[in-house]
C-alpha cells in the first residue's frame, strides 16, 4: 500500500521525507505551499502510517492549505477540512483493504483497527465502504 500512495504522490508531483530524526509522538505533516509530506518513522504506532501517508496525501490532493493557516481557522472550518480530509484518505485506502480482504469478512471496525483510524471516524468508513461497493457491482 506505500508503494501505491507513494505512486500516487509522484504522479501528482509530490515529494514524501521519512524521517527518523522526530520523536515519537511527533505527527506527520503536509505542506501544501511546498508540496511535500513529511512522515515520521518513529511514530509510536507504527501501523498508523499508513493512514497517516494517505491522510497527508489527501491534504495534498484536496488542494488544501491548512499549514498556512489552521491557526487562524475556527474549530468548525477545522473540523470541515479533516472531515473531507479523512474522506479522501479512506478512499485512497479502500481499494487495497478490499482487494486483501474476502468479500464475507468486510468490516468497518477491522479497516479502523488495521490502520489505526480514530474511532469517530467509523460512520464515515462504513458509508464509504458501503460507496465504493456500489459503485463496483
Amino acid at each position: 500500500m506505500l508503494s501505491q500512495l507513494t505512486a500516487i504522490a509522484h504522479q501528482k508531483k509530490i515529494t514524501i521525507f521519512w524521517t527518523k530524526s522526530l520523536s515519537a509522538t511527533a505527527p506527520s505533516i503536509a505542506c501544501a505551499k511546498q508540496k511535500i509530506i513529511i512522515m515520521n518513522q518513529n511514530w509510536t504506532r507504527p501501523h498508523e502510517l499508513i493512514f497517516q501517508l494517505a491522510h497527508e496525501l489527501a491534504h495534498l490532493l484536496l488542494n488544501d492549505p491548512t499549514d498556512q493557516i489552521l491557526y487562524h481557522t475556527s474549530a468548525s472550518q477545522l473540523i470541515s477540512i479533516e472531515y473531507r480530509t479523512n474522506q479522501l484518505a479512506i478512499r485512497l485506502l479502500i481499494p487495497f483493504y478490499l482487494n486483501e480482504t474476502a468479500k464475507s469478512v468486510i468490516n468497518s471496525q477491522f479497516f479502523i483497527q488495521s490502520f489505526g483510524l480514530p474511532q469517530h471516524c467509523s460512520k464515515l468508513v462504513e458509508q464509504e465502504i458501503a460507496h465504493y461497493l456500489a459503485e463496483c457491482h
